[in-house]
């Protein structure tokens, strides 16, 4: 994310340290469902939440399943 933070700065002359980051979780699971490639920003996969987990059907933040990491 440093990268792409990094990269959109440079092409629109903007400073790094005065950047947001806005992130939405989409529906997608799987790649190739992606349509088409974002005017601004980039679709991310593999991201993990350290003590939670995401429940992808209510698309909602939920306690962490005890013993369970990933």
């Amino acid at each position: 994310m440093v990268a792409l933070s990094q990269q959109f700065c440079k092409q629109n002359t903007l400073e790094l340290d005065k950047l947001t980051i806005d992130t939405r979780v989409t529906n997608f699971t799987d790649s190739s469902k992606v349509p088409s490639k974002p005017k601004n920003g980039r679709y991310i996969s593999g991201m993990y939440i350290e003590g939670a987990r995401f429940d992808l059907e209510k698309f909602i933040i939920k306690k962490q399943k005890p013993k369970i990491l990933i």
